[in-house]
């Protein structure tokens, strides 16, 4: 999304802050314009509270799932893969069947 100018990328002290651009905007704006329906703002607005690395492990349990893993086979081939996120994996379980798809 960098490289697209979608967000801008900032490095403070030890960490990476992201800011959406102009450009990026203007994409959010079309995208609801064209989902609005869709788009579960509430959703986004509780993963976007979430940290770095909470995010990576649901997404490697989301793709996971999406290639047929049973939920507990997804949750052991995380942390199989992210073994330095392993703490999350029973959270980010729990988060994406209780509240991603509530």
């Amino acid at each position: 999304m960098v490289s697209q100018g979608i967000l801008e990328e900032n490095k403070k002290s030890d960490s990476y802050v992201y800011e959406i651009t102009d450009r990026g905007r203007e994409c959010k704006q079309q995208l609801q314009n064209i989902y609005n329906d869709d788009i579960k703002l509430e959703l986004v607005e509780s993963l976007n509270g979430q940290s770095s690395q909470f995010l990576e492990m649901t997404s490697t349990y989301a793709f996971l799932l999406d290639l047929g893993y049973d939920q507990e086979g997804a949750e052991l081939k995380a942390i199989e893969l992210k073994p330095h996120l392993s703490g999350y994996a029973e959270e980010v379980a729990n988060y994406f069947h209780h509240v991603i798809f509530n």
